[in-house]
C-alpha cells in the first residue's frame, strides 16, 4: 500500500489508488476528471452523477461532494465510504479502493462471439463465450465492460442471464447511431469474433429479498435484460417467490422484443406458485391497432402495478427519465427509498 499523507489547504492534491499509481488532482476537478486526465482506465458511464459506475471506495481522506450521491449509490454504500469519482472535489490527499479493486481483480477475459441478432431496428442481442469461465458467478443485476481492442471502447452492459457457470454470456446492446460499437457490430462482427469481456461489476442483485417480498420490476428499454437474469434467478430458488410484476414500457408491440422469453419465463415462475404479471404499458402504439392492454406512460398506470405486500421491493432499469419518473411516482405512492433499487442506462456517446 503507498504511504500517503493528510494534507488539507492546497489547491492541488494528491490521489493515491491501493495497489496503483497516484496522480494529481486540481482545486476544480473532480476526481473523475483528473483520473482520465493522468491516463487512469477508470470506469464511468454518464460522468454526471447517475449510473453509479464510476464509484470507489473512500479509505483515507476527504472529499466535497456534488449533490447527493446517496440517491445513486444508496445510504449503506454511502456510510459504507463509497463515492462517486464524478461528482467529487477533493479536499484533502486520499486513499481510495477503485472501483475494479471494489469489485474484481482478475484481468479481463477473452471471449468469442457465438450469435448476433437483431429483434428490433435498434437493439443487438450478443451471445458470447468466455475463454475461460468466470472463477466465481456473478450475480443477477450486475454488468460487464465489453470492448473490442484496436476498434471499440470499453462499454457497460448488464448480463441478460442468470449465471450458468460455463461461461456463456448474453447482452441486449441499444444501438446508437454513429456509436462506434454500433457500427462495428453492424459492419465487422460475426460468429467467430473475438471482443474482450470484463469481470462482473456492479452491486445491484437480488441479495437481502426473500420468497416472502412482493416484487415490482420496472423497465423500458434494453433496461428489461438484468431483469430477466433476476428472472431467471429468482426461478431457481429453492422456495417459490410469492408475487412478481413486471411492468414494462415500449413504444409498440413491434418493441415487446422479449415477450416469448417473458412468456416462458413466467409460465416456470407460475408451475412453482409465483403469482407473476407482465404488464407492457405502449406509449405509440396507433390508434386503429387492436391493442387491449396499457397505452401512455408508466407513471400513469402505477397504482395498477403497486406491491400490496408488507415486504416488497421494487428494481428499476432503463433510460434515466423514465427510472427518474418511475423512481418519483413509486415515493409518492408509498414506498421508502430502501424499498427501491434504480439502475440508469447512460449511452456513452463516441
Amino acid at each position: 500500500m503507498p504511504s500517503y499523507k493528510i494534507t488539507r489547504g492546497y489547491l492541488e492534491h494528491t490521489a493515491h489508488i491501493q495497489e496503483g499509481r497516484p496522480f494529481n488532482v486540481p482545486a476544480k476537478s473532480t476526481l473523475l476528471m483528473a483520473a482520465q486526465a493522468a491516463g487512469v482506465d477508470w470506469p464511468y458511464g454518464c460522468r454526471v452523477g447517475v449510473c453509479g459506475r464510476c464509484r470507489c471506495k473512500l479509505l483515507h481522506g476527504s472529499v466535497s461532494q456534488l449533490g447527493d450521491q446517496g440517491r445513486t449509490l444508496g445510504d449503506a454504500a454511502v456510510s459504507d465510504g463509497y463515492i462517486l469519482a464524478c461528482r467529487s472535489l477533493l479536499e484533502s490527499n486520499i486513499l481510495v479502493l477503485p472501483p475494479e479493486h471494489a469489485h474484481a481483480s482478475a484481468e479481463d477475459v477473452g471471449a468469442t462471439i457465438t450469435s448476433l441478432d437483431y429483434p428490433t431496428s435498434g437493439i443487438a442481442r450478443l451471445r458470447l463465450t468466455l475463454d475461460t469461465p468466470y472463477a466465481n458467478a456473478y450475480r443477477a443485476g450486475q454488468y460487464a465492460r465489453i470492448s473490442v481492442p484496436q476498434a471499440v471502447p470499453p462499454r457497460c452492459f448488464s448480463f441478460a442471464t442468470a449465471c450458468t457457470g460455463n461461461g456463456d454470456l448474453e447482452f441486449h446492446i441499444r444501438l446508437f447511431p454513429e456509436g462506434k460499437l454500433a457500427e462495428w457490430l453492424r459492419r465487422e462482427a460475426q460468429p467467430g469474433g473475438r471482443m474482450q469481456v470484463s469481470q462482473p461489476l456492479g452491486d445491484i442483485s437480488l441479495d437481502g429479498l426473500s420468497p416472502a417480498h412482493a416484487l415490482l420490476f420496472i423497465a423500458g428499454g434494453t433496461g428489461l435484460s438484468p431483469i430477466l437474469s433476476m428472472l431467471e434467478e429468482i426461478a431457481a430458488w429453492p422456495e417459490p417467490a410469492q408475487a412478481i410484476t413486471l411492468f414494462y414500457a415500449a413504444r409498440d408491440r413491434a418493441h415487446l422484443y422479449a415477450a416469448a422469453r417473458v412468456d416462458t419465463l413466467k409460465g416456470q415462475l407460475t408451475q412453482r406458485g409465483t403469482q407473476f404479471r407482465f404488464v407492457p404499458v405502449l406509449s405509440r402504439e396507433p390508434d386503429e391497432s387492436d391493442w387491449q392492454g396499457l397505452r401512455g406512460h408508466l407513471f400513469d398506470h402505477m397504482e395498477k402495478v403497486l406491491p400490496a405486500a408488507q415486504q416488497r421491493h421494487a428494481f428499476l432499469c432503463g433510460p434515466p427519465g423514465l427510472v427518474d419518473a418511475a423512481e418519483l411516482s413509486l415515493l409518492r405512492h408509498g414506498l421508502a427509498r430502501r424499498e427501491i433499487t434504480a439502475d440508469r442506462f447512460i449511452p456513452a456517446f463516441d
